[in-house]
C-alpha cells in the first residue's frame, strides 16, 4: 500500500509543488519491501510518483519509471503523460492492468509557468472501478485552478488515505501554531514547507508502524519540491 500525494499551490510569491510519499512495498495487504516511489523529471521541471502496482514485469516501477524517464523525448508534460500511458499498456499485461488498481501523479509547470497535474491511471474517479487501459487526463489547470480562491492550494491524493483525510489538517492545527514561537523556525520558503511536510509523512508512517497491524505505510518518507522556474528538489 502507499501513500501518495501531490499538493500545487499557485498564489504563493513563489508558486511551488510538492510531492510526498512513504516507502512501504506490499503484497497480498501486508508489508513486503521498501522503494522510492517519486522521482523528478528535470528536464521537465516536473515529477511523477506512482502508486498500487509496484512492479512492471521482472522491474521494480522505479526503475522502470526510471528507464522511461531516461529514454523520453516528450517535451511538454501532455505528451510525457500520453507516452508512458500507452507504454504502460504495452508493458503490463491486460490480466494485471484489469486485475489491479494503479496510477501515477505527474506534476510540473508546464507552458507559461502554469502548474499542470496529470493522472495515468487505470481506475476511475471513485477509486474502485478499474479500467482494462491505463488513461492520462490533466486535472489542475483544465478544471481544479478554477475553483481556487487566494491563498488556496490543490491536494491530490491515493493509496490508503485514510490518515490523510482524518489526521493531516489535524496534525497542522495542533502544532503549526508551535511556530509563531520565536524559538521555532517559520516556513518561509517552499523547501520549508516541504520539510513540514515529510514530518507530518513521518508522523503518519510511525502511526501505523506502532497502531496498524500490516503496516502498509512506512519509512523511509520522500518529499520533492519544484519550484515555479525550477527543477525537483528533494528535502
Amino acid at each position: 500500500m502507499t501513500i501518495l500525494l501531490t499538493e500545487i499551490h499557485p498564489f504563493t510569491t513563489t508558486p511551488f509543488i510538492v510531492f510526498g510519499a512513504d516507502g512501504r512495498i506490499s503484497k497480498g495487504g501486508k508489508a513486503f519491501g521498501k522503494a522510492k516511489k517519486i522521482l523528478g523529471i528535470g528536464k521537465l521541471r516536473a515529477a511523477v510518483g506512482y502508486f498500487g502496482l509496484a512492479e512492471v514485469g521482472n522491474k521494480s516501477m522505479y526503475q522502470w519509471l526510471h528507464e522511461f524517464c531516461e529514454k523520453s523525448h516528450a517535451l511538454n508534460l501532455e505528451s510525457f503523460a500520453t507516452d508512458l500511458a500507452k507504454e504502460l499498456n504495452r508493458a503490463v499485461p491486460i490480466n494485471i492492468r484489469r486485475r489491479y488498481v494503479s496510477g501515477l501523479h505527474i506534476a510540473g509547470f508546464g507552458d507559461g509557468g502554469e502548474a499542470e497535474f496529470w493522472f495515468v491511471r487505470n481506475v476511475k474517479d471513485d477509486r474502485m472501478t478499474i479500467m482494462p487501459a491505463y488513461e492520462a487526463r490533466e486535472d489542475f489547470r483544465s478544471s481544479h485552478r478554477q475553483r481556487l480562491v487566494a491563498n488556496q492550494h490543490q491536494v491530490y491524493r491515493n493509496g490508503d488515505i485514510r490518515a490523510h483525510v482524518i489526521a493531516w489538517e489535524r496534525l497542522d492545527e495542533a502544532l503549526a501554531p508551535l511556530l509563531s514561537f520565536p524559538d521555532f523556525n517559520i516556513l518561509q520558503k517552499p523547501e520549508d514547507y516541504g520539510r513540514w511536510i515529510k514530518f507530518k509523512l513521518q508522523v503518519v508512517a510511525l502511526f501505523y508502524k506502532r497502531f496498524c497491524g500490516p503496516s502498509i505505510i512506512g519509512s523511509p518518507v520522500d518529499v520533492l519540491v519544484i519550484k515555479q522556474g525550477a527543477g525537483p528538489v528533494s528535502v
